[in-house]
């Protein structure tokens, strides 16, 4: 057994990776030992900027005396800025990028350089793989796939090495025309896919001033507010050290200085209120360079936020618990029966277990698909008066938790947990298993901090000029208002995720206009991604083991329609069609089924996939087709005459979807977000977009008709509102208390 050094756990468990194969860690060891072509730090971009951003802080504290704090400041914001996909720069480095995005297709697998930007610093290309069959890949992780790393060719033939998934060493300013080589696509079988790529490249000059984002550093923070004060330790303080202005948002950095995290345990939850005293709603994935600037620190955050209607100073709030050393010597072996071949699955446990002379009631277990491949498993624990966190892994040891354990405090069934996360590449779990808890941490004492924070003059001018005049048809300010949006609802049917006993989060089907709970699964099953038939007498779901089924809402006569395993049920407007996506070990990708499940058809194109939409007619099924990187989707387009699927101008210059794309019934409009905290309403037929929505969280939109989208407003605590809304006369509607939680589909009358 490989010993791994602390930081190596940490990086595996920060991704939710499995441990690497000893035949990879054989492969590495010789490249590793092997000389460099050049001299190079080993610091990855994240690291290297964020040396930089803190050097140029410790620059401004020593000529601080000298020019004056605003001088300082002033100064600084001419040096730096963040180049998207980069980070943090100074203003005047020389870059070059990509001319135009390249592809290139072999057995219907597409290799694209999206983008890609040369400094005298480094090289980052960003590619996306699509079509690559999930038979490519090693079902046993002792089964090595294709190991041999990507490279740069220059014209006369001069290798450039990568140093990541992404970053290459630097090219020569005079070498403008590169190949990028993959001698085989990474993790793949020899013999399932085409080998050697080769993909031609060519850049050309960049204006790094007018393509940079200010970035506003905070070189003093306010002085530590504890509510709790203790004595233990003393100094801790939440800082903001960065702020930002990106597309209308504030986006602010920072970390909890002075954090151990060997002896603290920091929950990782803010609140955020205005001066006013009312909630600020704000995104914590923030995909933003800060975020790489202060990775090596400690404790280090990201939140954005929608500036428009709040009163600033904000005040923003976390808490961390004071620990104990944990008790490795402590553990627990646990037994559960986990139903056969799932896809996700909130399971209540209800068992108690003894570890560290405390007894600890083991409450749900959720299992669910990872983006890495396998599958994530939540044990959700009982808060605990003194156990705060517990790691988990297979008794066997075959499977490692990729983190510490504990995420803090959460909200399930409506109950107070804490959490461990373990992770099954090879997954999903099934039958008996034999679990090993272990390592449990002890809290010692709670301790709120806080910061506030108001935008000074140039930042709050940056943000005003980043504004859209048009007010949105929902705003922060407006979900304040007690009673703004309490309206009587249309006739129709919707399912909502919710509490519906005291111990079980499940399925209920109401009456939308009379409020009342019309039907819900039987005990011991439950119903995921519903979809009503257009004339609401039918229900399509995945049961708990990820089977299609559909309801018949008169009878409640069940019907299994297909083998296929998957996910993301949507019917057709005329009834003919379910349209869903397979999610099995064997394939992945989007499928039809008729009602009756006699026809089954595949769509050609393979790969993790959500679906978009129909059109009217029902002859043509939009969906997206997701990159293996993580990093954006594709529109397709499969039509049912042809038996064919391409890909989709629909979405415009948004062909590559980083966000959401949701096609309306009548197939004029698409509802499309920007970023976390704002969606338009873009017409298809003209281009003009409207702005619908700003500084409110939103979870997965879904057309009700081409007149109402139901949306599920997220608050605090991962609870649910959801609201009704006419994008065209931004009527919106909340729906009542009993039909409080996340609202799976809708269906309303003609």
């Amino acid at each position: 057994m490989t010993t791994r050094l602390p930081i190596e756990e940490k990086i595996l468990n920060a991704y939710n990776l499995p441990a690497p194969r000893a035949a990879f860690l054989s492969e590495l060891s010789r490249s590793v030992n092997q000389p460099l072509p050049k001299p190079k730090r080993a610091f990855s971009p994240g690291k290297r900027f964020a040396w930089a951003g803190l050097s140029l802080i410790l620059l401004l504290v020593l000529i601080l005396a000298v020019l004056g704090p605003k001088n300082v400041l002033a100064q600084l914001q001419n040096w730096l800025g963040i180049l998207p996909g980069i980070g943090l720069i100074e203003s005047d480095t020389p870059i070059r990028t990509l001319k135009e995005p390249v592809s290139l297709t072999r057995d219907g697998i597409t290799l694209t350089v999206t983008d890609g930007v040369l400094t005298p610093e480094t090289t980052l290309i960003n590619i996306r793989l699509q079509g690559i069959p999930a038979s490519a890949y090693p079902k046993d992780e002792n089964i090595p796939g294709c190991g041999e790393a990507q490279y740069l060719l220059t014209p006369d033939g001069v290798r450039i090495d990568a140093l990541g998934h992404n970053e290459y060493f630097p090219v020569p300013a005079e070498v403008n025309r590169l190949t990028l080589v993959f001698p085989c696509l990474m993790n793949t079988l020899a013999g399932t896919v085409p080998t050697d790529w080769r993909v031609p490249l060519e850049f050309i000059p960049g204006e790094a001033p007018l393509a940079l984002t200010p970035v506003f550093v905070i070189e003093t923070p306010a002085p530590l507010e504890e509510t709790d004060p203790i004595q233990t330790q003393a100094g801790n303080a939440l800082t903001i050290t960065h702020a930002l202005a990106d597309d209308g948002d504030l986006i602010l950095g920072g970390y909890i200085e002075g954090l151990q995290e060997s002896t603290q345990f920091w929950t990782k939850t803010f609140e955020v209120t205005d001066s006013k005293g009312n909630l600020v709603p704000f995104n914590q994935e923030v995909e933003s360079s800060i975020a790489d600037i202060l990775a090596s620190k400690p404790g280090f955050w990201t939140l954005a936020a929608d500036p428009s209607g709040i009163s600033f100073p904000i005040e923003i709030k976390t808490s961390y618990f004071e620990l104990s050393q944990p008790l490795t010597e402590e553990e627990a072996l646990f037994s559960l029966a986990l139903p056969d071949d799932y896809l996700v699955l909130d399971l209540p446990v209800e068992k108690t277990f003894r570890i560290a002379g405390e007894e600890v009631a083991l409450y749900s277990v959720r299992g669910q698909p990872s983006q890495f491949g396998g599958y994530i498993y939540n044990f959700f624990f009982r808060e605990h008066p003194v156990i705060k966190r517990i790691s988990v892994q297979m008794a066997d040891g075959r499977v490692n938790a990729p983190s510490e354990g504990g995420t803090g405090p959460s909200v399930m069934f409506g109950e107070p947990v804490f959490m461990a996360d373990l992770y099954v590449p090879e997954g999903p779990l099934h039958g008996e298993q034999n679990f090993r808890f272990f390592a449990p941490v002890k809290a010692l004492v709670r301790v709120e901090i806080s910061q506030s924070f108001a935008p000074d003059a140039a930042l709050a001018e940056l943000l005003a000029s980043q504004q859209n005049d048009e007010p949105p048809c929902l705003g922060y300010t407006s979900l304040q208002i007690p009673g703004e949006f309490e309206a009587a609802l249309p006739d129709g049917k919707i399912m909502i995720r919710q509490v519906v006993s005291p111990a079980r989060w499940g399925s209920a089907l109401y009456d939308l206009a009379t409020g009342e709970r019309i039907l819900q699964p039987p005990e011991g099953n439950d119903w995921f991604w519903t979809s009503f038939s257009p004339d609401g007498n039918a229900l399509a779901f995945f049961d708990q083991d990820g089977r299609l089924m559909t309801i018949d809402l008169t009878t409640q006569e069940t019907r299994q329609l297909s083998a296929v395993k998957g996910y993301n049920a949507l019917w057709s407007p005329d009834g003919l069609w379910i349209a869903f996506v397979q999610n099995t070990a064997e394939d992945l990708g989007p499928m039809l089924v008729s009602p009756d499940g006699k026809e089954l058809i595949t769509i050609p194109l393979r790969g993790s996939s959500s679906l978009v939409g129909w059109s009217a007619d029902s002859q043509r099924l939009f969906f997206k087709l997701h990159s293996s990187s993580g990093m954006g989707s594709t529109l397709y387009v499969y039509d049912l005459k042809s038996r064919s699927a391409e890909k989709s101008d629909l979405a415009g210059e948004d062909s590559s979807l980083s966000g959401n794309f949701v096609l309306s019934p009548d197939e004029k409009f698409a509802l499309i977000a920007r970023g976390s905290l704002k969606w338009v309403l873009r017409n298809l037929q003209t281009g003009e977009e409207k702005l619908l929505v700003r500084g409110i969280r939103l979870l997965e939109p879904k057309w009700a008709n081409s007149d109402w989208i139901l949306f599920n407003v997220q608050d605090r605590g991962n609870t649910f509102a959801p609201i009704l809304l006419n994008p065209h006369t931004c009527q919106a509607v909340r729906l009542p208390e009993a039909m409080q939680g996340d609202a799976d589909s809708i269906w309303l009358a003609p």
